[in-house]
């Protein structure tokens, strides 16, 4: 993804990212372009998984930090305060075989339910363009295009 994309997925996600962009947290590396290594085309599948993350992360937190019981919240307190200083810990978001990988250490059931639903639809997405695509091969490469990126692809890649 070009920098200007992945730096708007650093600025609208700081929870996740933190504060400085491109500094490296949760195993993220320190360039930012580096960071997601996928076509520009899944830039509103990445921000929609993303926002989804948070969401889930931020309404379980909400209701922890609510809960008024003191026995309850004690009980509750040692799993899932450990999971809320962890969360979300995202370690890698690429391209494989034609669709998104994305690698997170410590995440929810519902966000590991986001994670596989975005990775379904990538290989449906154009990583080019965003537009519907389809995975296929082409000398061994797989990846998800749609048939006018497919063709640039092919022309830019394959002839000469």
């Amino acid at each position: 993804m070009n920098q200007e994309l992945t730096q708007k997925l650093y600025d609208k996600y700081p929870e996740l990212f933190g504060d400085n962009p491109g500094v490296s947290m949760g195993g993220w590396p320190a360039d930012p372009a580096i960071a997601f290594d996928v076509g520009d085309g899944w830039y509103t599948l990445i921000d929609t998984l993303l926002e989804l993350i948070c969401a889930d992360f931020n309404r379980a937190k909400k209701a922890f930090d609510e809960n008024k019981d003191p026995h309850l919240h004690d009980m509750l307190a040692a799993e899932q305060i450990h999971q809320f200083e962890l969360l979300p810990d995202i370690k890698q978001v690429k391209e494989k075989f034609g669709s998104l990988r994305f690698y997170a250490g410590t995440f929810t059931p519902a966000q590991k339910h986001y994670i596989d639903f975005a990775e379904a639809m990538s290989a449906s997405i154009c990583d080019g363009c965003g537009k519907l695509g389809e995975v296929s091969s082409r000398k061994g490469w797989l990846n998800c295009k749609c048939q006018e990126c497919r063709t640039v692809s092919e022309e830019t890649h394959f002839h000469g």
